[in-house]
């Protein structure tokens, strides 16, 4: 038995370990909350929040070095999806790992941020940069986008 825990120790001390990660996301009635991994190596995330009553979407990367958020992103994704200004849209959020290829904007993030919205049966992934300046608001940008219903008036 002693035998067979040291083989079990030495064989899980030179397997190659992957890092665990998990996205996070939380609702209410108003609000959606959830994170987004920004860069694949070094295990940051960015927090991103959906207000169902503007339809704004904001986020921003918490800079562990420094220990304050440092870039900003926003997107109003009510006109993405033609959500009356007067009444609130009935959205869903969630984020999930992507390999985006660079373009002009420079290096994506390692996530996208997928929205639906009911009323007009639509899911609308957005990109964003992996870095920036603080100070400045980067944009989210719709990559593409399908129909999972019919709109409804």
């Amino acid at each position: 038995m002693t035998m067979g825990l040291i083989a079990g120790l030495a064989i899980a001390f030179v397997w190659p370990h992957e890092h665990a990660a998990a996205v996070v996301g939380d609702r209410n009635d108003k609000f959606a909350v959830v994170t987004a991994a920004v860069d694949a190596t070094a295990f940051v995330e960015g927090v991103f929040v959906l207000d169902f009553l503007t339809g704004q979407l904001r986020g921003s990367v918490l800079n562990p070095t420094a220990g304050a958020f440092a870039v900003l992103y926003a997107r109003n994704v009510a006109q993405d999806f033609n959500v009356n200004p007067n009444e609130p849209g009935t959205y869903a959020i969630v984020s999930g790992r992507t390999n985006m290829n660079a373009s002009g904007g420079g290096q994506p993030a390692a996530s996208c941020i997928y929205v639906a919205e009911l009323t007009s049966g639509k899911v609308v992934a957005y990109s964003f940069p992996a870095g920036g300046r603080g100070g400045a608001t980067l944009p989210l940008t719709p990559v593409d986008g399908f129909q999972f219903r019919e709109a409804s008036q």
